[in-house]
């Protein structure tokens, strides 16, 4: 397989933040993030392939008071040379995916930021190819 592949850009397909009044039982910042990623392929033409993949992160935090949820997709589009359906799936699970987070991260950072509440809430960098190893996605 040719190791390459171009990324054609992305696209939001949902975001959602919302602030909830609820009632910490615990009393302790409490924070979940969960992703989700799926991909496909499509033929385009027999000397190019095209691969889409989402990207999906949900955040729930508890603070004092308060209920933060933060819900972003992302659909990543990707050019190939003519290759095999499943070589391209391989490359694309985890490179794709690799090239989208930075995008999730920043989305996040910049919505939860424009709340003047303080909750901003800031992702961590990832390292993806630990993650698909742990099967945490």
């Amino acid at each position: 397989m040719n190791e390459y592949m171009e990324f054609k850009g992305f696209s939001i397909k949902k975001l959602n933040y919302e602030i909830k009044n609820e009632k910490n039982q615990s009393g302790k910042k409490d924070t979940s993030v969960k992703f989700n990623i799926g991909y496909g392929v499509s033929e385009e033409i027999e000397e190019l392939k095209k691969g889409h993949l989402l990207v999906s992160c949900y955040i729930d935090q508890f603070r004092e008071n308060s209920k933060m949820e933060i819900e972003v997709t992302l659909e990543g589009m990707f050019d190939f040379p003519s290759n095999s359906t499943e070589e391209i799936e391989q490359f694309i699970k985890l490179n794709g995916t690799t090239i989208l987070m930075p995008y999730v991260r920043n989305i996040v950072s910049m919505v939860s930021g424009y709340d003047s509440t303080k909750n901003h809430f800031l992702l961590p960098t990832i390292n993806v190819q630990k993650l698909f190893q742990n099967e945490e996605f």
